[in-house]
């Protein structure tokens, strides 16, 4: 038989060993104690795991899920949320360090978006700018732009032009009359402030500032001084008052003074279309007088520099007779830098471009950008400008100097044509003097001194009849005479092409003839703009047509006509009321009077055509047609005008 031990327990909690048997009931007792152990044991293992799943979802689970929903939330966009993790350990830092993340994108996020406005505001500027037109627009602009970004209550925009340290008030909204005249007045005795190179600053009403009164601004008022600046070159000031509680943060600054920039660059822009437009505008009303041909280009040549932008310059022509190169213009020109000039506008002489040339002085390192630019017409070349800068020329700059240049050039051949003109104008004028000497005043006097001798004879003879008749004709010689030397006096006063004006010189000439002769001299002169070749010989033609008419007409009135016809031509009429002549019998006998032949050629020299009408007893009319456009007038017009000139001299015939 066996016998089994069992372990047992006391009823007072003490272990004892019970000898049981036999075996069987001992195996028994002892599954059944084993049986109820494991039961425990898996009662308490199901609790702790239940314990560690409750508490693992607590701790870990749980915090996992609310990282995952927010993480959730903030890639659809919602950057506000954050995750609440309390622990202390590796997870509540995973949670804190998260919430940074969120807040950094959400900052990165707001800086974008700021700057997307930003550049969205720089963007609708620019666009405007770019269509602006005029400068009104423009300072338009400038004043109500800054609006997009404070709550202005007012704004002054004072434009400075650097050339002459010159401010100017362009605009302003948002002042009284009071203030605007305060401040006007006072910018014009402001000449060099110190906020030239200043940044954007803030004023307020006890502050002081060189450009406004210390009253401008009330006691709640702010002004926001913002400096136009484009590179380092100042065009104005933008004032944007403002009330003093108004915060001005770092951002506002900051894009204001962006704005700033964009207004500048426009403005500066503005400036140089302005200066550019004014000095091709003012090359059209120069001196174009041969004999200031010299002052004119130093003229332009400062006005170039100024749009240009440079610091020196110079301009060299080639002399008509030699081909020699001189310089006629300089501005800043060292005398020890000439003759490297002079190479160098030798070398644009055969250039149909600018050329730019960039040289660097090893005395302080400068820097200094040349440009020379040709002179030319046509074909001929007429000289070379060159100018020096601090700053390279742009593209559009190179074509303004070539626009400047080819004006100037321009300028150049008419003043040296003007100056032939005139000297081939003296030199047909001696000739026309020579003639006229010749033919009266030298024939007069030859006579006036064969009735001299004459005269003594008879008065030696005792003939006092005959000298009293002889005395007669010598002063009506001698009057004739005085009559001749005051025309040739009044034709050398007279000179058309100067002032004053060809048909004031037209009107005080008939005048003149009229207070001389006794004549009367009706005139219908048209003020009509005629080259000065033209201005000359018609002048002639007028002036020998009422030598004629005194001379030979006995006439009591003369018309005179000077218009213009729908057909393009210039009419010229000249009437008198005189005794005529028969011009055929005139020329049938082959006579030739020279001052009718004078003057067709001098109207033929301009294209036109005369005609010379006359009959004994009713006067005579001298007819020219010119063609106003230099060419040479058709005939077909030429006899539809003589059509309807043929009643408009005074005699008729």
């Amino acid at each position: 038989m066996y016998y089994g031990v069992l372990p047992a327990m006391t009823q007072t909690g003490q272990m004892a060993v019970v000898v049981a048997k036999p075996y069987r009931l001992v195996a028994a007792q002892m599954r059944l104690f084993l049986l109820q152990r494991i039961a425990l044991l898996t009662v308490l293992t199901a609790a702790l795991l239940a314990a560690a799943l409750a508490v693992t979802h607590y701790t870990v689970l749980s915090p996992l899920k609310r990282l995952v929903e927010t993480m959730r939330h903030v890639s659809q966009g919602n950057l506000d949320i954050r995750v609440h993790i309390p622990q202390g350990d590796e997870l509540g830092a995973v949670g804190r360090a998260f919430n940074r993340m969120v807040s950094a994108l959400q900052q990165a996020q707001q800086k974008q978006a700021e700057e997307q406005r930003r550049l969205a505001l720089l963007y609708d500027v620019n666009r405007r700018l770019a269509s602006v037109d005029h400068w009104d627009e423009l300072v338009d602009l400038v004043l109500h732009v800054p609006k997009q970004v404070l709550p202005l209550q007012a704004a002054v925009f004072i434009g400075y032009q650097q050339q002459n340290h010159r401010f100017t008030l362009e605009g302003a909204w948002g002042l009284s009359s009071v203030a605007l005249a305060g401040l006007e007045e006072r910018l014009t005795h402001v000449k060099s402030p110190t906020c030239l190179h200043c940044p954007a600053c803030v004023i307020h009403a006890e502050a002081r500032c060189p450009l406004v009164a210390p009253n401008f601004l009330q006691e709640d008022q702010s002004l926001l001084c913002l400096r136009l600046a484009h590179g380092e070159t100042t065009v104005g000031f933008l004032f944007l008052i403002v009330a003093r509680e108004e915060r001005l943060t770092e951002a506002r600054l900051h894009l204001l003074n962006a704005l700033a920039g964009e207004l500048a660059v426009a403005v500066a822009a503005a400036q140089a279309r302005a200066r550019e437009l004014h000095l091709l505008a003012s090359l059209k009303s120069v001196d174009r007088a041969p004999h200031r041909l010299d002052r004119t280009l130093q003229t332009i040549l400062e006005r170039t520099l100024d749009v240009a932008q440079a610091q020196r310059g110079a301009i060299f022509l080639l002399e008509e007779e030699g081909g020699r190169l001189r310089v006629r213009a300089s501005h800043h020109l060292p005398q020890e830098r000439l003759d490297a000039w002079l190479g160098l506008a030798l070398q644009g002489l055969h250039q149909s471009e600018p050329v730019l040339i960039e040289q660097r002085y090893l005395s302080g390192g400068q820097t200094e950008y040349l440009a020379v630019v040709p002179l030319r017409t046509g074909s001929q070349t007429l000289g070379a400008m060159v100018l020096a800068a601090s700053r390279p020329y742009s593209r559009h700059g190179v074509m303004l100097l070539s626009a400047i240049a080819a004006q100037a050039a321009l300028l150049v051949q008419t003043a040296r044509l003007y100056a032939r003109l005139e000297q081939h104008a003296i030199l047909e004028e001696r000739t026309r003097l020579a003639r006229e000497i010749h033919d009266g005043l030298a024939q007069n006097l030859a006579f006036i001194r064969w009735k001299l001798y004459q005269m003594d004879r008879w008065l030696q003879q005792e003939a006092y009849g005959r000298l009293s008749q002889e005395l007669t004709l010598l002063r009506q010689v001698v009057d004739e005479t005085y009559e001749e030397v005051r025309d040739l006096i009044e034709g050398l006063r007279l000179l058309p092409g100067r002032t004053p004006a060809f048909t004031e010189v037209l009107e005080e000439y008939a005048r003149r003839f009229a207070v001389r002769t006794g004549i009367r001299v009706e005139t219908d002169i048209e003020d009509l703009r005629l080259p000065l070749a033209a201005q000359v010989q018609l002048l002639r033609v007028v002036q020998e047509a009422l030598t004629n008419v005194r001379r030979h007409a006995r006439a009591s009135r003369v018309t005179l006509e000077l218009r213009s016809t729908p057909q393009g031509l210039l009419r010229l009429h000249i009437c008198d009321d005189g005794v005529g002549f028969d011009l055929q019998r005139l020329q049938a006998e082959g006579k030739r009077h020279f001052g009718l032949l004078t003057m067709r050629e001098r109207v033929q020299s301009l294209g036109g055509r005369l005609e010379i009408r006359s009959r004994p007893g009713e006067g005579t009319c001298i007819l020219a047609w010119v063609p106003l456009d230099g060419k040479a007038a058709p005939t077909g017009l030429v006899r539809e005008e003589e059509g309807h000139g043929r009643d408009s001299r005074a005699g008729g015939g």
